[in-house]
């Protein structure tokens, strides 16, 4: 997201962070006392929604304007690749480091290892485990953002409002087939589920290319922002029973989402400290997602070695710890490493 985006839209970076913050407490529960909420992996859906809305605005006229889709996509990549590459380097550090000690509990050998750290530096999916991502599990959903943002930038001219209408409906039907199917939608990030985590991607992304399309012309609810944040850690707190979590699941990406990241682009707070609050969960919100697997599990190693304890032992403290570590950590890393970086790379690959 550019800084003008980013400005213009403080409620949903707002939301962007809480769904984050929500995503390394699904993943870490076990540092919160067994806090836990099933529901949070819808998280990433949100982040779909958020993304063809933020890429609509942000890129559209450029491309209409002659950017190449070989631009785009190395903008896109110089925004993600910075702090993936940290995230992917500290876990395939850490599985290298499990496998000379001897707690080898993956069961990496030493070919699988190099070969899916090799590809996740790629951007790939390595074929050899049973998650795409064994390296650093999350960076599945990055795959899927980047492809449905290379064919945007490729097809958009061709993208009518009609076709787009009718793309996101063909994947509304492929997410209740999934859904009726697998009864869940925590799909896309195992080989056995990667199918679902298509149609994932497609509807959201393209709902919000629609809601980006039709949010000045259509009449909108307004809400407190907090209202809106309210709304959103609701819908990802929720723990719906086994026989109604397809429906759930369901309803909350194809209606609910939608809905809030409209009302959200709507629903702007007028005090200059909620909205740099906002801009900075914003900011911190991707770092958090690609780097709180292996910033976890490198904590607990450390634990380990200077306790003689699991991290997890010190419960729920060790999750406020890791939380609050995490945050200043990315927090910091946004602006000596991720800019910085991304700035000499803008420069380096402007030709």
């Amino acid at each position: 997201m550019t800084n003008v985006q980013r400005h213009q839209y403080h409620t949903l970076d707002g939301m962007r962070g809480i769904a984050a913050l929500l995503i390394v407490l699904f993943h870490t529960s076990n540092y919160f006392a067994g806090l836990f909420f099933p529901e949070s992996y819808l998280a990433v859906d949100l982040f779909f929604v958020l993304s063809g809305f933020v890429i609509a605005k942000a890129y559209t006229q450029r491309l209409d304007e002659g950017v190449s889709t070989y631009s785009f996509i190395r903008i896109r990549l110089i925004r993600l690749y910075p702090l993936y590459a940290m995230g992917t380097l500290l876990g395939i550090i850490l599985a290298i480091a499990s496998v000379i000690a001897g707690s080898n509990v993956a069961n990496w050998s030493i070919t699988t290892l190099l070969l899916t750290s090799i590809l996740a530096m790629l951007v790939l999916p390595s074929p050899l485990t049973p998650q795409l991502y064994a390296i650093n599990a999350p960076s599945w959903s990055l795959l899927f953002e980047l492809l449905a943002n290379a064919l945007y930038a490729m097809f958009y001219r061709l993208l009518s409002i009609k076709k787009l209408i009718l793309i996101t409906c063909l994947a509304a039907i492929g997410l209740s087939i999934c859904a009726v199917k697998f009864g869940h939608l925590d799909l896309g990030y195992q080989w056995s589920s990667a199918v679902g985590g298509i149609p994932r991607v497609t509807y959201s992304f393209c709902m919000g290319l629609l809601i980006a399309a039709y949010r000045d012309q259509s009449p909108c609810l307004r809400l407190p922002s907090w209202c809106v944040l309210a709304l959103c850690i609701s819908l990802l707190c929720i723990s719906p029973t086994a026989n109604l979590r397809p429906l759930y699941d369901l309803a909350t990406i194809l209606f609910l989402f939608p809905i809030l990241v409209l009302i959200g682009s709507r629903s702007e707070s007028d005090k200059k400290w909620i909205k740099t609050s906002y801009a900075t969960l914003g900011s911190i919100s991707y770092g958090l997602y690609v780097l709180h697997v292996p910033a976890a599990l490198l904590i607990d190693i450390a634990c380990k070695k200077l306790l003689r304890k699991e991290f997890a032992a010190y419960a729920p403290i060790s999750g406020i710890i890791l939380l609050l570590t995490l945050v200043l950590i990315i927090w910091w890393l946004d602006r000596v490493y991720d800019q910085p970086i991304r700035k000499k790379l803008t420069q380096l690959l402007k030709y």
